[in-house]
């Protein structure tokens, strides 16, 4: 289930630094009633000593200018929040309702309408296109002993399986048992997949946009449509849209 979010900036123009990620992570938390945004943000739903937050959120889509260290939005802006749990998305509807308004920093946005839509996966054959980048990494060592975080091209062979172990980890997140079924979960770039390298709190991300080919059985499709695809999704990666199915 996702939420579309039509923005206006109350000042004509909206300028944010090239790296903003933290402030849509901000904003996206803001979303949510206090105790909604509480649960996420402190406890959220642990799986194998992991945690998921289980929803993700896009990049602001709209005419942009970039500069020197920043980049400028005019006229109206899309914003995409999206979950496969239910409350998440009607609480944000429910909190826009009544404020109307989403602050980026010290910029106050204008919601002109929200829009609330329940993708179905009908195939397990599908070409998604990201709505934010698709980030996948592995903790490797360095020969002093300190970890390194190693972000995954989509070609790297271990791609495709840590974003289906995240996928079926997920799923018992959010179910609370695993998937039955045998399947395999595939996933490959269609075409060149783009590189983008973000600073997020003193880290760099990268990640990578485009179109993509997703094959495995539907329930984790679905999933991968509503949590988001790879990890750090509550940061604002890994949103993708179906835009046809595969053959």
């Amino acid at each position: 289930m996702r939420a579309l979010l039509q923005l206006r900036p109350l000042t004509g123009a909206l300028r944010l630094p090239i790296h903003h990620q933290h402030l849509l992570q901000a904003a996206a938390y803001h979303l949510f009633s206090p105790a909604v945004a509480r649960y996420l943000h402190d406890r959220g739903f642990a799986v194998n000593q992991k945690t998921f937050r289980l929803f993700t959120f896009s990049r602001l889509e709209g005419p942009y200018r970039l500069e020197a260290q920043s980049v400028s939005f005019r006229g109206a802006l899309r914003w995409t929040i999206s979950s496969p749990l239910d409350l998440v998305v009607s609480d944000v509807a429910n909190v826009l309702l009544r404020e109307a308004e989403v602050r980026l920093g010290s910029n106050r946005l204008m919601v002109e309408s929200i829009t609330v839509q329940r993708p179905v996966v009908e195939a397990e054959h599908l070409v998604v296109r990201t709505l934010s980048p698709i980030t996948v990494h592995q903790t490797v060592w360095r020969p002093d002993g300190r970890p390194y975080q190693l972000h995954l091209h989509p070609k790297d062979r271990h791609f495709q399986t840590l974003v289906a172990e995240n996928l079926w980890q997920k799923y018992q997140a959010v179910h609370g048992w695993a998937i039955p079924t045998e399947k395999p979960l595939t996933i490959e770039p269609v075409g060149t997949a783009r590189e983008h390298i973000l600073l997020y709190k003193g880290g760099v991300i990268k990640g990578y946009t485009g179109r993509f080919y997703l094959t495995g059985p539907l329930p984790l499709l679905q999933l991968a449509i509503d949590a988001g695809v790879g990890s750090r999704n509550a940061q604002g990666f890994g949103l993708v849209e179906m835009v046809g199915e595969g053959a």
